[in-house]
């Protein structure tokens, strides 16, 4: 069961870094319309998420800390707002 959770906790990770780096990677300061602090709030919160996301798969105790952390700053970074 054990085993099972593993697999499933490494697919989610990797679902989560695929996301986070495949969104950051086309995001650009040259097309970015709005307020420019968003712009570095939306890099930041990826990081936070892809970093909570690989600290869950390893157990780490303020991995869950960060992802909350991440998705607060993605809504506030949120550019549709």
């Amino acid at each position: 069961m054990n085993l099972v959770v593993t697999l499933l906790m490494l697919a989610a990770t990797l679902i989560v870094m695929q996301h986070g780096l495949s969104l950051v990677a086309h995001i650009s300061p040259k097309r970015w319309f709005g307020c420019k602090w968003k712009l570095i709030g939306l890099a930041l919160a990826n990081a936070l998420v892809c970093g909570g996301a690989v600290g869950a798969l390893l157990s780490w105790p303020p991995s869950s800390a960060l992802m909350v952390i991440g998705l607060a700053l993605f809504f506030i970074s949120d550019r549709r707002m």
